[in-house]
């Protein structure tokens, strides 16, 4: 990121950062990004896809809360983040697809993260599991 003429490297989104933040539409975290933070984009309502790259280790809750347009959230990384409780609205889980690019070795780490009906994984082949265990 470059601000008044300096190159900085974002490390995290912080707490709230984005909060109530109705112009944006799509969010892109690249890598090197380790961490998006409690209510980081709640209330984004504008907020229609999320692509989250290698290297978040961790979501903390209500980041993606009342984001009520968010349909698709796409994770590029061979293991997924770490996710607090209530990170998505309900909306995003009932009518969302998450997208899963790399190949997971860790399965589990998602099933625990995302329990909820109707949200459904794909994983790099295009196989959708649906959180069933069956694959």
């Amino acid at each position: 990121m470059t601000y008044d003429g300096e190159e900085y490297k974002v490390m995290s989104i912080g707490y709230e950062a984005f909060r109530q933040n109705y112009d944006i539409t799509s969010v892109v975290i690249p890598e090197g990004v380790d961490s998006i933070g409690d209510y980081a984009f709640y209330c984004c309502s504008s907020l229609t896809s999320v692509v989250i790259h290698e290297g978040v280790t961790s979501i903390a809750s209500c980041a993606f809360q009342y984001c009520n347009s968010l349909r698709e959230v796409t994770v590029n990384a061979e293991t997924p983040a770490e996710l607090d409780e209530n990170v998505f609205s309900e909306d995003t889980y009932v009518y969302g697809t998450l997208r899963v690019e790399s190949p997971i070795r860790k399965r589990e780490r998602i099933q625990r993260g995302l329990e909820l009906e109707g949200f459904c994984f794909y994983f790099g082949a295009g196989r959708e599991y649906d959180g069933s265990g069956g694959g």
